[in-house]
């Protein structure tokens, strides 16, 4: 099949531990198999109807963070673990995943930057951001992490106190 439109706020691509491109559309997921895209929706159990994020880690999950649905780990077809307000991520609306040094997973929101704590719980951790939808998350050999907004700012955070300073 043909590659559905990516989506409207934010794309991402990644290549998973079995060497396919995943790529986030209006519609879920679309996994590249051979010469054919395939869909992986609503229909498939995914709990939201876009995708906002994509991570391959380095165990081989898929990580996704949902339009709606919070961040989501692709145990296999059909299934699905899930962190939303339950488990601490006040803001279910992911732009932006990634995973630090120390294994800890960050997500990126309209809201905020979270991060897993030590119960595998999210907490907010970045304040002093605008109110941009904060679609660009990486960590770097320092173990901090830098977050891109759509505001146009950029933000160093430390991980070990969650303070923020603004680079631009």
């Amino acid at each position: 099949g043909e590659l559905e439109p990516v989506a409207e706020r934010s794309a991402d691509m990644i290549v998973d531990s079995a060497g396919a491109i995943l790529a986030t559309t209006r519609n879920g997921v679309a996994r590249l198999s051979g010469k054919n895209w395939e869909s992986v929706g609503r229909e498939d159990g995914l709990p939201s109807k876009a995708a906002g994020a994509l991570l391959s880690d380095r165990e081989g999950a898929v990580w996704i963070g949902t339009v709606g649905a919070g961040l989501l780990r692709w145990l296999g077809y059909r299934e699905w673990k899930s962190w939303t307000r339950q488990e601490g991520l006040e803001d279910e609306y992911v732009w932006s995943v990634v995973r630090d040094g120390k294994g800890n997973m960050w997500a990126g929101a309209d809201t905020g930057v979270y991060r897993t704590g030590p119960d595998g719980r999210f907490e907010r951790v970045a304040t002093g951001l605008g109110k941009g939808s904060n679609y660009a998350l990486l960590t770097t050999g320092d173990g901090a992490v830098w977050a891109g907004n759509s505001d146009g700012e950029l933000v160093r955070i430390d991980p070990a106190t969650g303070a923020s300073v603004q680079i631009g």
